[in-house]
């Protein structure tokens, strides 16, 4: 029993077989008129090309099927740019009128199959699969809501804003220990009159105006005369400056985006029929407008009783419908492998699966032609090798890759590495500044000041030493030595 239905099989796989190469065979060299109507990205037309000549993803697939079957091809668009409804009295018009009426013998487009359809014409096996899709334009600056105060802390990443936290603890602690221990800073070595409080707490005021003014561009009440105390100011200075031109700019950006707001997303169509503010429609006599007036869903029949009250929502072409759409304001129900595209390709465009009524669509022929077991085997063939699944990906992962550059209108926040010239700046103003401390107390022991600082510092000391060792006299002139002697101004008489 067992090897005879294996002879059977056997049998059935030789027919077929052999009935396709004899179609195939049939079709070699013959000529094919094939209808079409141009939709990016399936079917478009060269701009300037004489002859006219067409690309895209069915014009790849009508090649790869025209290489299995050695076929030629002559294209021509539809007359109405329709693809096929029937009128109450039986005619059909568009790609199925072209079909019906024998003018052409193959539709190369995104043409759904379905029973009314399939009474009227042959099919080919899928070519590729759709559901319906909500298409509509997004808000030109949709981000997350923020307040005005998170809008303060965007120019900068997070991590940024620790790093500089950190940075100004450590040049706060540098500048202190340099006002504290440098001999020309402050005036006089650390065993100087002056108590160690006082000048710790003079070091610490000193190191905080500086570097906290420095950080706001407020500058600093007075020069640093240490040259280690000048090394470090010039890197924070330089540091600060080029740091809050960055912020600056960053939030300037942000602020003339304008406050950023979220734009109505539309996840299904419970939700697109909830709310009344936004019109939505389909395509006037085209599939979908079908397959909602014949749909037993009750979410199709709510919108098809909408629609049927609302004609002028519909529109009248997939360009009407891409055009409304992109304006704003306007919600179009589409075949999802068109919406996907636009959605991808377009980046102001939002494509939403409503994960209902997922359809097949393929190439249609005239009733009982022998071309639907020829093409059949070939797409059968190119489906299987993953010709048909590369070049759809090609298509459509391009255009992604496209619209990802451009996905977010402001710039991202900056990050540490953004900024990594500055803290290098910062770095060698340290190492500047300890390298010339120790040639301050060499200099220092030496006895030699630094731009005359040193000198002009011990000169009050000197002069106080003079003093205790001459007296009378001698000390009250070095006493006054420093300072101008002042007349006693004559006393003013009352006139008479």
């Amino acid at each position: 029993m067992s090897c005879r239905l294996l002879t059977l099989l056997l049998l059935a796989c030789c027919c077929c077989l052999a009935a396709s190469q004899a179609g195939a065979a049939d079709l070699e060299n013959r000529e094919l008129r094939v209808v079409t109507i141009t939709q990016k990205p399936f079917v478009m037309r060269v701009e300037g090309s004489e002859p006219v000549r067409y690309v895209g993803f069915y014009i790849d697939l009508l090649n790869l099927l025209q290489r299995e079957l050695k076929f030629r091809y002559r294209i021509y668009e539809v007359a109405d740019s329709r693809f096929g409804s029937r009128s109450p009295k039986g005619v059909w018009n568009g790609l199925m009128g072209d079909i019906v009426n024998k003018t052409a013998d193959l539709t190369l487009a995104t043409l759904r199959i379905m029973p009314k359809r399939l009474e009227a014409v042959d099919f080919t096996l899928p070519v590729s699969s759709s559901g319906l899709s909500l298409l509509y334009k997004e808000a030109a600056s949709q981000t997350l809501q923020t307040s005005q105060a998170a809008l303060l802390l965007q120019p900068f990443a997070a991590s940024t804003w620790v790093l500089l936290l950190l940075v100004y603890i450590i040049y706060l602690g540098l500048a202190f220990v340099l006002f504290l221990l440098s001999p020309y800073e402050l005036g006089g070595s650390a065993g100087s009159a002056s108590s160690t409080v006082a000048k710790a707490r003079k070091a610490g005021c000193g190191a905080f105006a500086f570097i906290t003014g420095g950080l706001f561009i407020q500058g600093f009440a007075r020069t640093p005369k240490a040259p280690s105390a000048r090394a470090l100011a010039f890197a924070w200075w330089l540091f600060a400056l080029a740091t809050a031109c960055c912020y600056t700019a960053g939030l300037a950006t942000r602020l003339m985006a304008g406050r950023p707001t979220a734009s109505a997303k539309f996840g299904s169509l419970q939700e697109l029929m909830a709310q009344s503010k936004v019109p939505y429609g389909v395509l006037a006599g085209g599939s979908t407008a079908t397959m909602l007036a014949n749909s037993n869903i009750p979410e199709f029949l709510a919108v098809n009783a909408f629609l049927s009250r609302n004609p002028s929502w519909n529109v009248k072409s997939t360009e009407d419908g891409l055009q409304r759409v992109r304006k704003g304001g306007y919600v179009w129900i589409a075949e999802g492998i068109t919406a996907d595209y636009h959605g991808m390709t377009e980046c102001e465009l939002v494509s939403s699966p409503t994960g209902l009524a997922t359809v097949d669509i393929g190439l249609a022929i005239a009733k009982g032609s022998n071309l639907k077991q020829a093409f059949d085997a070939a797409i059968l063939k190119v489906k299987a090798n993953g010709e048909l699944d590369s070049m759809k990906s090609r298509w459509w992962q391009k255009n992604d890759d496209q619209c990802a550059a451009k996905a977010s209108d402001w710039p991202s926040p900056l990050a540490p590495g953004d900024l990594l010239g500055l803290y290098l700046v910062l770095l060698l103003g340290c190492l500047a500044a300890f390298v010339a401390l120790p040639l301050e107390f060499m200099l220092k022991a030496a006895g030699l000041p630094f731009c005359g600082r040193g000198q002009q510092a011990e000169q009050p000391a000197a002069a106080a030493a003079a003093a205790q060792d001459k007296p009378g006299k001698d000390a009250g002139a070095v006493a006054t030595a420093g300072s101008e002697e002042k007349q006693p101004e004559p006393e003013s008489k009352p006139l008479v």
